[in-house]
């Protein structure tokens, strides 16, 4: 079995981001998410929707 330092609930923005700073910080997380692919709920709660966030964030 693989070792798994953190579970994080959630596959959506805040989820992902979370998983990939503790990546950063030499943890091993997994990420449990509720739907069959990431990006969480948001994408069913509006019609349009785009996201601005710096580049280096891209």
């Amino acid at each position: 079995m693989e070792h798994i330092d953190v579970a994080v609930i959630g596959g959506g923005q805040s989820g992902l981001a979370t998983a990939h700073a503790l990546l950063r910080r030499g943890l091993r997380p997994v990420v449990l998410e509720a739907s069959d692919r990431a990006a969480g709920s948001w994408p069913h709660y509006y019609d349009s929707l785009t996201l601005f966030s710096p580049a280096r964030y891209s």
